[in-house]
């Protein structure tokens, strides 16, 4: 397989070079075409710490935290790009997006079980978010049995304060 033979040569490449983002980064094209998005987010990471002024890495790390479980996270990332690319009004408006989303949840708890987060109010009883992780893989589990193809690795349920709180921070 091309997408394995790339990420064993660009971990060579990174341990041969551990202070240049440009492996990491070839590292993480791998995984993704792998479906290995963990990895591929952890890449992009040690990358993105190595070249904070790429903004080809930034995007790359703000697109794979934008669903995620820490909306701050991405939040971060797209200052950097946006501080190289101050004229991308998308992805000023993705960023805004983003930072009422952040707003929107802080304080809020993250429980995780089998690459599925919640991201629930603080007070939330933690026998119902168990229950929920339990429904949400279970289900996972099952459609991708149905349907023949492989479990997604990894998704994030955000629970809002409100339904106002949710609209504004989904469709701003």
């Amino acid at each position: 397989n091309d997408a394995t033979r790339a990420r064993t040569l660009a971990r060579t490449a990174t341990r041969d070079a551990p202070n240049d983002a440009l492996p990491l980064a070839l590292e993480a094209l791998a995984d993704e075409r792998l479906a290995d998005e963990a990895a591929a987010s952890e890449a992009l990471a040690r990358a993105h710490a190595l070249a904070v002024d790429e903004p080809s890495i930034a995007l790359s790390l703000a697109r794979h935290l934008r669903d995620g479980p820490d909306p701050a996270a991405a939040v971060r990332v797209l200052d950097a790009y946006l501080r190289e690319v101050p004229g991308d009004a998308a992805l000023a408006r993705t960023r805004e997006r983003l930072a009422r989303r952040s707003a929107a949840l802080a304080g809020h708890r993250t429980t995780s079980r089998h690459g599925v987060t919640i991201v629930a109010p603080a007070g939330a009883d933690r026998a119902a978010v168990a229950a929920a992780l339990d429904a949400v893989n279970g289900a996972l589990t099952r459609s991708a049995r149905l349907l023949g193809v492989d479990r997604p690795s990894a998704l994030t349920v955000l629970v809002y304060p409100t339904s106002d709180a949710m609209r504004d921070a989904t469709c701003g």
